[in-house]
């Protein structure tokens, strides 16, 4: 005897097709989180890096003009918190002070009794520029760098007068 077998044609049902989307659904959603995640994490530190960057550029900058002077001197310009310094060496005086309007470290130049202002010596917001002066040293006790999401990187520094 001779049994032939049955093909059965089947399709999809209605309820197979939907619990597959759903489940398509949920693995796209996973991954569209993933990658947001991802993205707002690689972006926040993007701009913390670029605070650290202009903080150090900063520092860098004072450190190196600091140690070319002969003498220094330390004012509160407008507060404690955010002081300016003048620094005199053989071309003349120059200083360094937080600017009330942008909330930037401005580099300033004295020609012929009067302060010129070379604009912002990094493009990063500070919220604290406090410095100190020894006989021979000048401190940077806090130097506090706003990133664009609103991040602080805090640095410091000390210099010697070289030219004294």
């Amino acid at each position: 005897m001779i049994v032939r077998a049955r093909l059965e044609e089947r399709g999809f049902t209605l309820t197979e097709l939907v619990v597959v989307m759903v489940l398509a659904s949920v693995v796209t959603l996973g991954l569209v989180i993933f990658y947001l995640h991802a993205q707002l994490i690689w972006m926040e530190g993007s701009t913390q890096a670029l605070a650290q960057r202009d903080g150090t550029a900063l520092v860098e900058f004072i450190t190196t003009r600091a140690r070319a002077c002969q003498s220094a001197t330390v004012i509160d310009s407008p507060d404690p918190l955010h002081q300016k310094i003048i620094l005199v060496d053989q071309l003349g005086e120059s200083d360094f002070r937080w600017d009330l309007a942008d909330s930037l470290v401005h580099a300033d130049t004295l020609i012929a009794g009067v302060w010129n202002d070379k604009g912002p010596a990094v493009q990063s917001k500070v919220t604290r520029f406090q410095l100190e002066r020894d006989a021979n040293l000048v401190f940077l006790n806090m130097l506090e760098v706003e990133s664009a999401n609103g991040a602080k990187v805090q640095l410091s520094s000390t210099a010697a007068f070289y030219n004294r």
